[in-house]
């Protein structure tokens, strides 16, 4: 009875073992399914790319936002790729950025309508950005199709621009009861800037990418695919 209960206990330990081997190994293997890239070609400085941005609304205050010139220099960036289910892709994306740009507001105050423009800066920062795509090698490159997206980034910004906005506001503040300047100043020193909407289609061209880059790409595809 005793060798039965001690030959059990061992059984059932080296049966946990195995399990917890089994478990470390898929998590491993799991883990490793994710891949980083960095595509040194795309570090660079590229100019008129923002086509809207998303306007501020604050109490009775409205401000139409627009920027006819602009440019921004990608510094570095990260993007992981992990396979998920139905041939989408979970991503990761990591960017380094700094950049300038024209700003125009559209500013509407009760009765008060005018037009504020100023140049910025877009001092250095970074941000993150979360999502999945399905991407399929494709003539000439690489199609990405954005299946999850966040809506929009906040781009911080430095300019004289919320200081003129709020000077403006303070003498409104005195009629109209709900206008927060503070607030309206400080929508002012980020802006968000709206992302495409899932489900469009953007080509990555092949002369964006090194040769490394591409069989890195391709080598991931093949894999995640079967």
């Amino acid at each position: 009875m005793t060798v039965r209960t001690l030959a059990g206990r061992r059984g059932s330990s080296a049966r946990r073992a195995v399990l917890g081997l089994v478990l470390a190994v898929l998590g491993a293997a799991n883990a490793a399914s994710a891949t980083t890239f960095t595509f040194e070609r795309l570090n660079r400085v590229f100019e008129s790319v923002v086509d809207e941005l998303a306007p501020v609304q604050v109490g009775p205050a409205h401000v139409v936002l627009r920027s006819p010139e602009h440019a921004f220099t990608l510094r570095r960036h990260l993007a992981e790729l992990k396979p998920g289910a139905g041939g989408e892709h979970s991503i990761q994306l990591e960017l380094a950025f700094s950049g300038w740009g024209v700003l125009e507001a559209d500013v509407t105050m009760g009765t008060l309508s005018t037009r504020l423009s100023d140049r910025v800066v877009v001092p250095d920062q970074s941000l993150a950005i979360s999502g999945r795509a399905v991407v399929a090698r494709t003539d000439g490159g690489y199609l990405i199709t954005p299946t999850v997206l966040p809506p929009s980034i906040s781009v911080r910004i430095e300019s004289q621009l919320a200081r003129r906005l709020f000077s403006l506001c303070r003498p409104m503040g005195l009629v109209l009861v709900n206008l927060d300047c503070q607030a309206l100043e400080a929508a002012l020193t980020a802006i968000d800037v709206p992302l495409p909407a899932p489900g469009q289609s953007y080509l990555l061209p092949d002369e964006e990418l090194t040769d490394l880059d591409r069989q890195g790409l391709d080598l991931y595809l093949g894999t995640s695919a079967r």
